[in-house]
C-alpha cells in the first residue's frame, strides 16, 4: 500500500502581505489532502472457508460469507502497519487464530466478530523480530 502524500499550503510570510497560496489555491489543497486520507477498498474478497491473512489483502476487505463457522489466521511474518478489515456477512462464526509466533490482542481478549453484519480490523502494530507479528484486533468483538 502505497503512502498518501500531502500538499502544503503556504500561508506567506506574514497575515495578507499577498505571499501564500490564494484562498482559491489552498481550499483545493484542502480537498486533495481530505481525499489522500480517505481510504478506499481496492478489491473486496469473498472468504466462504478457513483462510489464512495474505500480504496482498493490504487495501482489501474480506467478506466472510458461511453458514459455519470460518478461522481467520493471521501470521506471524507481517510488518508492523498492515491491517485489514474482515466484516461477517454470513449467519456463522468468525474467528481469528495466530500461527508461529504471532500475537493477538483485544481490549478484552476477544478472539471473534461479536454478530452477523459485524466487523473487525486486524492490525500489526509491532513485529521486532519478523517472526512475532503483534496484531491487535478492534471492532465488533466478542470472546
Amino acid at each position: 500500500m502505497t503512502t498518501p502524500t500531502f500538499a502544503t499550503i503556504n500561508i506567506g510570510t506574514s497575515a495578507n502581505d499577498g505571499t501564500g497560496d490564494t484562498l482559491r489555491a489552498a481550499a483545493q489543497k484542502i480537498n486533495d489532502n481530505f481525499a489522500a486520507c480517505v481510504h478506499r477498498y481496492t478489491q473486496i474478497v469473498d472468504v466462504t472457508a478457513n483462510y489464512t491473512i495474505q500480504s496482498s489483502d493490504a487495501g482489501k476487505l474480506l467478506r466472510v460469507n458461511s453458514a459455519g463457522t470460518v478461522t481467520i489466521t493471521l501470521p506471524d511474518s507481517f510488518d508492523a502497519g498492515f491491517g485489514v478489515p474482515v466484516l461477517r456477512r454470513g449467519a456463522g462464526a468468525v474467528q481469528f487464530a495466530t500461527t508461529g509466533g504471532a500475537s493477538m490482542n483485544n481490549e478484552f481478549s476477544h478472539t471473534q466478530i461479536a454478530r452477523q453484519h459485524g466487523w473487525a480490523q486486524v492490525f500489526v502494530e509491532a513485529n521486532a523480530t519478523g517472526t512475532a507479528a503483534a496484531w491487535n484486533m478492534s471492532g465488533s468483538t466478542a470472546p
